[in-house]
């Protein structure tokens, strides 16, 4: 548990290039199909954790988080619209089965499928790009794009706030004062349940 209390204090000297970071990863598991192997959303959950801590803010965290995922998806969807991208079978992230499968996902759900596909892991870094392929409305796309990436964002933190929230109870109850506290409860409700009982006959 010292070691874990040193790197975050460590993580805590070096804040600014963790923020970056985060930033970073949401953009890039958002960017076109390159996001298939870019760990953005655990780095946002872990984002979340940090805040927890109190080693970051969790208001900045949102805000760079979702304006990272946000711009990742309007790049991409430019990059569709130019068709800026080439395909090949033997290229192992742009290929042509992963396109066919976004267009598929695109026609069934239409301009909805950008916030939906926000949430899907192997669609996210897709669907934007089909988007522009399909010239869809630049309004309508940065509507949803924003909403989803918001949502997106939220999420993510909360997750990894929650954990951290629940990492600090765990680390309390697993003290000797936790203990002695954990017991002294126990007691206190033990007593009240005798108490309770007692009074019914």
């Amino acid at each position: 548990m010292e070691y874990f209390n040193h790197l975050l204090l460590i993580t805590k000297d070096f804040s600014l290039l963790t923020y970056l970071i985060i930033a970073v990863l949401a953009f890039f598991e958002s960017f076109a199909f390159i996001g298939l192997i870019i760990p953005g959303s655990i780095a946002v959950i872990v984002g979340g954790f940090l805040a927890s801590q109190g080693i970051l803010d969790i208001g900045d965290l949102f805000i760079l988080a979702a304006l990272g995922a946000i711009l990742g998806d309007s790049l991409s969807f430019y990059l569709g619209r130019r068709g800026a991208i080439s395909f090949h079978k033997k290229s192992k992230i742009f290929k042509p089965a992963l396109l066919k499968k976004g267009e598929n996902y695109f026609k069934k759900h239409g301009n909805r499928s950008v916030f939906f596909g926000r949430f899907i892991g192997w669609i996210r870094p897709i669907i934007p790009f089909v988007a522009g392929l399909f010239k869809m409305d630049s309004k309508t796309f940065l509507f949803w794009n924003i909403l989803s990436g918001l949502l997106w964002a939220a999420i993510h933190l909360f997750i990894g706030y929650l954990f951290g929230s629940a990492f600090v109870l765990i680390e309390v109850w697993s003290t000797r004062a936790g203990i002695l506290v954990f017991a002294f409860i126990t007691s206190l409700i033990f007593i009240q349940i005798i108490v309770r009982k007692s009074g019914q006959f």
